[in-house]
């Protein structure tokens, strides 16, 4: 269900930006927000976008998502205004952005397959406790 979901964000905002035939010429930003950064906190708005969707509770669809990006903001050292003219500016070139986003995708499958292998193990570990309480004492 979240893979469906994430794969649907992505495709929606590669459409939106394929949808953009003209190239935009936009002037850059004195505080544009360096590629290699911009790449990684685009792949932790999948993420949060991702976790805001499996949300059922409506106080925390509406609490929740300030406090998360707030805190990606802080972490990274950007401010809402340089975040948004950081990603007009990128999402400005058709082609630009069409490989910014490919990079963020791959980013957020490679967190993804990271995550299943700790699920993975830990999940196994746990079942192996489980199996050692169930044998008889020897």
């Amino acid at each position: 269900m979240k893979k469906t979901v994430l794969y649907f964000l992505i495709v929606g905002i590669l459409f939106a930006v394929a949808g953009c035939h003209k190239k935009q010429v936009q002037e850059k930003p004195a505080d544009l927000i360096p590629r290699k950064v911009i790449v990684n906190v685009i792949a932790e708005c999948y993420i949060i976008e991702s976790y805001l969707q499996v949300l059922t509770d409506t106080f925390e669809r509406c609490y929740i998502p300030p406090f998360l990006y707030k805190e990606m903001f802080n972490r990274y050292n950007i401010t809402r205004p340089q975040f948004v003219s950081s990603i007009n500016y990128y999402l400005g070139d058709e082609d630009q952005a069409e490989k910014l986003l490919t990079e963020a995708e791959a980013i957020v499958a490679a967190k993804h397959e990271e995550y299943v292998k700790v699920d993975s193990a830990a999940l196994a570990e746990s079942l192996r406790k489980e199996m050692e309480k169930m044998q008889p004492p020897q």
